[in-house]
């Protein structure tokens, strides 16, 4: 099964998103907050990562061969150096703009 790695769900209050269908699509690891440091470590052979506030730039990418795609959950792309992801035809996602009555 593919590995699912959340490198920082903090972000996410809880109850506010249903992690468990990840489960359906692979194994998933949840952390809570991760270090830069932390970061190659944490995805090491994963093939899929969902960060918030994680920095996923160039160095991080190229020693995560595995890494197939990356999705945010924040509502910008500035935890995501988009443009090598791009070079590298990875796919990347986030969510839309929080709704206003959201806000």
């Amino acid at each position: 099964m593919p590995q699912i790695v959340l490198l920082d769900d903090y972000a996410i209050e809880e109850g506010d998103l249903d992690w468990s269908p990840l489960a359906e699509l692979g194994v998933v690891t949840r952390y809570g907050r991760t270090a830069y440091g932390e970061i190659v470590p944490r995805i090491g052979t994963a093939e899929y990562v969902i960060a918030n506030r994680a920095r996923i730039d160039d160095a991080v990418l190229d020693a995560c061969p595995a890494l197939r795609w990356v999705g945010l959950t924040a509502t910008g792309t500035d935890s995501l150096d988009v443009a090598p992801a791009t070079a590298w035809r990875w796919p990347t996602c986030r969510p839309t703009p929080r709704p206003a009555w959201r806000k």
